[in-house]
């Protein structure tokens, strides 16, 4: 059985990449000891499976994946700890 896993991530900070790279090792990984670790007497077949790892943005035009970035820069810059998305969640929750 062929199984594909197709991880997308937007390079709009280090820490989607990152989390992105870190499931994408992890995965390889894990699916390469599953092979390894098979039980005594079990025939070995290899696992065919393909991991993919894809940043959204280079689909994008140059211009749009440099807006984007930049727009998310500023936006975590500008940041205010006490608004933002849990503001949202309380008003949500009333």
């Amino acid at each position: 059985m062929s199984m594909k896993i197709l991880i997308i991530h937007a390079s709009a900070g280090a820490g989607h990449t990152k989390a992105a790279e870190a499931l994408f090792q992890g995965i390889k990984k894990r699916l390469h000891a599953q092979f390894l670790e098979a039980p005594p007497g079990a025939q070995r077949t290899p696992l065919d499976f393909e991991v993919r790892l894809i940043d959204a943005l280079d689909y994008t035009s140059p211009l749009y994946k440099a807006f984007y970035q930049k727009s998310y820069a500023l936006m975590v810059t500008n940041a205010r700890p006490s608004g933002g998305f849990s503001s949202i969640w309380r008003i949500s929750k009333s």
